[in-house]
């Protein structure tokens, strides 16, 4: 019997081990979205919207390790040439340009699309 419930206690002591970086995670998750959350709430407007959801897009790059920073990148690249093609400026470079060259709408839309992406990401097993 008392090995019994060694087994157990053992098991049960791995299982919280194994879980206990994904509760870290997602608690930094959460403080990354209610700090979005009150970024927002602060700035009341389309203009500020951007930078806050840039904010959180780098406090997520924060959490990544190399190899999902590097996806991440790529997706914020290709975010900003979805965008530089609705506004219609085909001669679009992303490592000279940035999100510098957008109207404030193109740049919201980019970060907001940087933002989805960044979420998708961290969320990565």
């Amino acid at each position: 019997m008392k090995i019994h419930h060694l087994i157990t206690a053992t098991a049960a002591a791995l299982l919280l081990l194994a879980t206990a970086p994904a509760q870290a995670n997602q608690a930094k998750f959460n403080k990354i979205e209610r700090e979005l959350k009150q970024c927002l709430k602060d700035v009341r407007g389309s203009y500020g919207a951007g930078s806050c959801a840039i904010g959180a897009v780098d406090d997520y790059r924060k959490l990544m390790n190399a190899s999902k920073r590097s996806k991440l990148k790529q997706a914020e690249r290709a975010c900003a040439i979805k965008v530089a093609r609705e506004e219609s400026r085909f001669d679009y470079d992303y490592d000279n340009d940035g999100l510098e060259g957008f109207s404030n709408a193109g740049r919201g839309n980019a970060a907001d699309c940087q933002l989805k992406a960044a979420r998708r990401i961290a969320k990565q097993r």
